[in-house]
């Protein structure tokens, strides 16, 4: 979600992640929704929404991709965001569920692989694993703890 002055804009992930976000094959595997994986998110299945959503702030200047954590893996999904309009990319990641494994660093890889493909800039914000800002050209200009290159 997003608010300012020109009112509220609304995002719904839309790549969830399978028998943790969204049980596919519903009518197969409904029954088994209750013993999904718990990894700390919501657990069964969620709404999806068709279209990437650009946030635009009030001025117009701004047009904001609101990636949302594992959607960031999908690099001709990102890419909508930009045929959208986007000029900044926004991952927002909650990584504590893979500890202490290469995964969280591994996903904020795929940012510096996302800043390259679509030649946008991005920041990554997570309340566990690595924050950063990173450039169009997938260099990393600043990042928490972890955030080294591997590329």
């Amino acid at each position: 979600m997003m608010l300012n002055n020109k009112g509220i804009q609304l995002y719904h992930k839309s790549k969830l992640v399978p028998f943790v976000e969204r049980i596919p094959f519903p009518r197969l595997f409904k029954p088994l929704e209750k013993f999904s994986i718990n990894l700390g998110g919501t657990v069964g299945s969620l709404g999806e929404q068709e279209e990437r959503t650009v946030f635009t702030s009030a001025n117009g200047l701004i047009k904001a991709a609101p990636i949302i954590c594992y959607e960031s893996v999908y690099g001709e999904y990102v890419t909508d965001y930009v045929k959208n309009g986007a000029n900044i990319l926004c991952v927002i990641t909650n990584d504590g569920w893979w500890r202490d494994t290469p995964g969280y660093r591994q996903h904020f890889n795929y940012a510096c692989l996302r800043a390259i493909e679509t030649r946008r800039s991005i920041v990554q914000s997570a309340n566990t694993g690595i924050s950063g800002f990173i450039n169009q050209r997938g260099e990393i200009l600043q990042a928490t703890h972890g955030g080294k290159a591997m590329l």
